[in-house]
């Protein structure tokens, strides 16, 4: 019966889900917290608000805790409700070749990237409403982001990339690339509208929006990579590895996030072989990808017009 349902209707569905799943794993973390690790109301306000540096490593569980619930768990019951034909078999296999050119992408569009920060920036002006809405949770995350990426030792750099590298990415991917991208391009028949559909979301909820320009233009590269070369591995290891960048960024620049200071000169010089380096890097990716034939298996359309027909199945359903 569920199988049936409209893939709009399925979209809806999992969104309730992945809204249950977060609201799950926020109960979940306080109750470890406190069940677990004898921590008080209060005293599990302040780890959330102003860690120490003995707490950032209990507050990197927590996260990860409330992202399985919030990512991994809603998948699973998607795809026990609905099968995974509905969601292209999640993309989870093997794809073509040319998927390490991945990592080179991300380091390419690292520039591009920059500059749609910039643009963000400035869409927020100073002293503007946005600014007042936006600007204390920003700097809040970036405390929190700063104290995370700032643990020395073994295993302290360990679990900081468990933490941030691979269980965001393989999480995040599985719900955006995964499951909302194949079902906006099933509901509307439009592959560039499921991809710049599903980095919309992917950036949004985040709830961080002096970085919202350049997590869209992340998430829509991570989806022409799933595309192109046909499997969900590819976004993967391009957001983990972009993730994997930012920390190994951090670390270079003496632990800030601060972006070093540049010439004016140099910056644009930076902007532009980003733009054209990672717009070669997709052509070539493009180019040896099966587009558009696998755009309309994507889409769940069995009948391609007459001069798109091919002989075997890209999407290796």
């Amino acid at each position: 019966m569920l199988q049936t349902q409209k893939y709009s209707t399925q979209l809806i569905i999992f969104s309730s889900l992945v809204l249950a799943g977060i609201g799950f794993g926020a109960i979940a973390v306080i109750w470890w917290a406190q069940a677990g690790l004898g921590l008080s109301p209060t005293e599990l306000t302040a780890l959330s608000v102003d860690p120490s540096s003995e707490q950032i490593e209990v507050l990197k569980w927590m996260n990860n805790i409330a992202q399985i619930f919030g990512f991994y768990f809603p998948v699973l019951l998607f795809l026990q409700m609905f099968g995974k034909q509905s969601v292209n078999g999640l993309m989870l296999r093997k794809p073509s070749n040319w998927i390490w050119l991945a990592p080179l992408v991300i380091i390419a569009s690292n520039g591009l990237i920059e500059w749609t920060q910039q643009i963000n920036i400035w869409l927020i002006p100073e002293g503007s409403v946005l600014e007042t809405w936006f600007k204390p949770s920003e700097e809040h995350s970036e405390i929190l982001t700063t104290k995370i990426l700032s643990g020395t030792g073994w295993w302290s750099m360990m679990n900081t990339l468990f933490s941030v590298a691979l269980i965001p990415a393989v999480g995040e991917e599985l719900v955006f690339r995964g499951v909302v991208q194949p079902l906006l391009a099933k509901s509307t028949q439009s592959i560039h509208f499921a991809i710049w559909g599903a980095a919309f979301l992917f950036s949004f909820i985040h709830f961080q929006f002096y970085g919202f320009l350049p997590r869209l233009l992340l998430g829509a590269i991570l989806g022409y990579l799933v595309i192109w070369t046909g499997s969900l591995w590819a976004s993967i290891i391009g957001h983990m590895f972009n993730n994997f960048l930012a920390i190994i960024i951090f670390k270079l620049n003496g632990n800030s996030l601060d972006t070093p200071d540049m010439s004016d000169t140099w910056i644009w010089i930076t902007y532009i072989a980003s733009a054209l380096i990672t717009a070669g890097l997709m052509l070539l990716i493009y180019r040896k990808s099966q587009w558009p034939w696998s755009g309309f298996a994507y889409m769940g359309i069995t009948h391609p017009p007459k001069e798109h027909e091919q002989s075997s199945d890209p999407l290796g359903s």
